[in-house]
């Protein structure tokens, strides 16, 4: 919609590239053409209180941000955290993220696309998108469950009415040429196509090819990835009132050896021998694996919506419906990696089927009023159901030592399949506006109520039904979560706010069992203060955006683990009663100098455990435990700084372009132990890109590399998967209270360098 229709909120993206992404005819845009979706309604990204980064088209491309998970590198408070066999994982803001993979866990930052929240069947791919904003601290107020710590609010390309354009670009680098420490093909086409002078149809389409980010020595065998996703966006204006986008998308996903897979960066002896025999050196740089048995995942992935906003005078009426189903499997995967060591696990044939639908309904007042507000109702239903394919199980096999028994003989202690449900359901009313106390302060008041219903159940084990009945699990919560602040103006380009908001992340349950009741592990409940100044400098060409934060976490949800005898992995759902972050953060955006773009941001995080908390020992897994006390939580440094930077300059009849991007982190915990193996140090992520392109933007043709240091940073560490069980009846201590024979990481393409070549044609 044009500015003559400012009732068109959140359906049209009005500037062609967002912040740190201006291309070359952007250069000399003001921050005023900046505009973002955060609060429902499209407003300056310098009249929004609240802390946001944006990451615009041209960003996207430079930094080759093709998943959810790269998006770390572009935002200083944001990390991503890998969750194992459940939905729980995903993003971490400022220190606050989930630690637990129940099946009835929830992410704490959303991922919101074109309006539709993704919940717990999220989309991973990135491609054809005009903007993300990462929305930092608790928006549940807006933006409802899965949102208590932040929001990823992305927003694909919109249909151009009138206007013919066609795009196809392709990055290609090749396992060993050029100092890449792995092979990859990525190439992206996009086809606008006008009907008429009021509808458009968009077709956007993603092929990524890896090669070389694991290898099996045991079969000789690389890692191949292949992943194919598109997508569809019909929209129609429908007069100057009635407007509609329906969105269809779809990926396909396939890899012979899971990426990620578990590689040992640290051993002790014995398994450091197991290793060698494999031609495996354990290190942070290890990405061999020597696993004997089936690996294999596949998943599909497919996502609907439909919406429609309608003008009533000067409000607006929006409904937006989402639909996501991702199904995954058979997927077999070699837990241990090991051919030589006498206990194997390993999964074959696991069958997975995720399925979201959403229905918000929305009113949004005009802008300019004494009054601007937002309100609505919210429904989500969720289901997720596992099983094996026929054949199928968890295995731990053990091959017992000869003699006395036959050479290779081997016991199946444990061979276990069930099939599990659960369901997630949700309502929800909400309201947020702002009250225009004079021109310069305004008064800001949001309110959620949320019901929620979390069933999760499991048949009898297929093969031992008598020592493995079903169990099942329930729980329902009721919830008012908010938020509170002021705003005040200094002048058009200085603003500050302050705000309290209260956020909500659902319950979990673990189903009864054996006659022992479900266990209840309660909300989490964030209870956030922000204080924060944005601005602009230079005639608004530089943004800067300072924000200070203090959040008290109420029942933050974690778990602990430890291995049993037959060497399965038993989590338990655990709350810590509180948990402080607090810090700084600072932003810096912009064009400040013509054909300079950039983007920066630093954060300081302090995120403690409480006094007296306990973590995992992995040298005592007879119930042993380390001293957390104060130390920093999983996953968060306490410094990051990001930054992405293009300059442009003409050369005779092309213009050349340099682009460059830079992360820094200090050390990190990878997980709940005080062992310092799971500590990374502080390190630094470069990538850089040199190219020309032509004056009217028609091509482009450049060099670039991703982690130039090759920095092997894992996007987690765990003790095993290999172990030495508890003996009661060993002769030493160490032998009676069992423990791990090393340390695994999980390492992924961000983890190698990577070296090629990019091209791009436009029509």
């Amino acid at each position: 919609m044009g500015q003559k229709n400012p009732w068109a909120l959140g359906v049209t993206v009005l500037v062609s590239a967002g912040i740190g992404g201006l291309g070359a005819q952007e250069q000399d845009r003001s921050l005023d053409e900046v505009l973002v979706t955060a609060q429902k309604r499209t407003e300056r990204i310098q009249d929004v209180p609240l802390s946001i980064t944006v990451v615009g088209s041209e960003q996207l491309a430079q930094q080759q941000i093709y998943n959810i998970e790269d998006l770390a590198r572009t935002t200083p408070s944001l990390e991503m955290v890998q969750a194992f066999g459940g939905p729980g994982g995903g993003g971490q803001v400022r220190g606050i993220g989930t630690q637990s993979f129940t099946p009835t866990a929830e992410g704490a930052v959303g991922i919101v696309v074109d309006g539709v929240p993704q919940g717990n069947a999220n989309t991973s791919n990135i491609f054809d998108m005009q903007r993300v904003e990462v929305l930092r601290g608790p928006q549940g107020t807006l933006f409802g469950l899965t949102t208590s710590a932040g929001v990823i609010n992305m927003t694909t390309q919109a249909p151009k009415i009138g206007e013919f354009e066609t795009r196809l670009s392709l990055d290609f680098s090749n396992d060993g040429t050029a100092g890449s420490e792995y092979g990859r093909t990525t190439v992206r086409g996009v086809v606008n196509v006008p009907i008429n002078d009021s509808q458009a149809l968009r077709i956007a389409a993603s092929f990524d090819q890896t090669e070389g980010v694991q290898y099996n020595n045991f079969k000789q065998e690389g890692a191949e990835l292949e992943d194919y996703s598109a997508r569809a966006r019909y929209l129609l204006k429908a007069g100057d009132n009635v407007e509609m986008n329906l969105i269809a998308d779809f990926s396909r996903r396939s890899q012979n050896i899971s990426e990620p897979s578990f590689n040992y960066v640290f051993a002790n002896p014995a398994l450091t021998g197991l290793l060698s025999a494999c031609g495996i050196t354990p290190s942070f740089a290890n990405n061999l694996r020597c696993g004997m048995q089936l690996e294999e995942s596949g998943s599909d992935n497919l996502g609907l919506s439909a919406q429609f906003d309608i003008g009533m005078g000067d409000y607006t009426l929006t409904s937006i419906t989402g639909y996501r189903d991702v199904e995954s499997g058979p997927n077999s995967f070699d837990i241990k990696g090991l051919n030589t060591e006498s206990t194997q696990i390993f999964s074959i044939g696991a069958l997975n089927d995720s399925r979201q639908m959403s229905q918000e309904l929305r009113l949004t007042s005009p802008a300019g009023r004494r009054l601007e507000y937002v309100t609505g109702l919210f429904y989500s239903d969720f289901k997720a159901e596992g099983g094996v394919e026929p054949g199928g199980a968890f295995n731990v096999t053990v091959r017992l030592p000869s003699p006395p028994f036959p050479p290779n003989t081997i016991i199946n202690p444990v061979h276990s399949a069930r099939e599990t449900e659960t369901t997630n359901r949700s309502v929800a009313a909400f309201g947020q506006g702002a009250f225009h106390l004079t021109d310069e302060l305004s008064l800001i008041a949001g309110l959620r109520f949320t019901h929620q219903n979390i069933e999760t159940a499991a048949s009898a084990d297929l093969y031992a039904p008598a020592t493995n009945p079903p169990t099942f699990g329930e729980v329902s919560e009721d919830d008012v979560s908010g938020k509170l602040g002021l705003q005040y103006r200094f002048g058009p380009n200085l603003m500050s706010y302050a705000t309290v908001t209260r956020g909500y992340k659902g319950p979990q349950v673990t189903p009864a069992a054996e006659g022992v009741e479900a266990r209840i592990i309660e909300a989490e409940k964030p209870l956030a203060y922000e204080l924060g100044v944005k601005g602009s400098v230079l005639e608004g060409r530089l943004g800067l955006d300072l924000s200070l934060f203090h959040t008290d976490v109420e029942n933050f949800q974690g778990q602990r683990c430890a291995i049993n005898p037959v060497g399965v992995l038993a989590c338990v759902g655990e709350s810590i009663p509180s948990v402080t972050t607090k810090g700084f953060e600072l932003g810096l955006y912009g064009s400040p100098l013509p054909g300079l773009t950039l983007n920066g941001g630093y954060i300081y995080n302090i995120a403690r455990y409480p006094n007296g908390w306990t973590g995992y020992d992995p040298n005592n897994l007879n119930g042993g435990t380390t001293d957390l006390s104060n130390e920093q939580l999983v996953n968060v440094p306490e410094n990051k700084f990001s930054f992405a930077g293009d300059y442009i300059r003409p050369l005779g009849g092309v213009l050349g372009f340099v682009s460059m991007d830079a992360v820094y982190k200090s050390e990190i915990r990878y997980g709940p132990t005080a062992d310092e193996r799971f500590i990374y140090p502080s390190h630094w992520l470069l990538g850089a890109r040199l190219g020309v392109r032509a004056q009217d933007g028609g091509w482009s043709v450049a060099l670039f590399g991703r982690n130039l240091g090759n920095e092997h940073e894992p996007i987690t560490l765990f003790g095993g998967p290999s172990f030495t069980a508890p003996n009661p009846a060993g002769t030493t201590q160490e032998a009676r209270n069992g423990y791990v024979n090393g340390v695994s990481g999980i390492m992924t393409s961000a983890s190698l360098r990577q070296v090629g070549i990019t091209l791009e044609v436009n029509f």
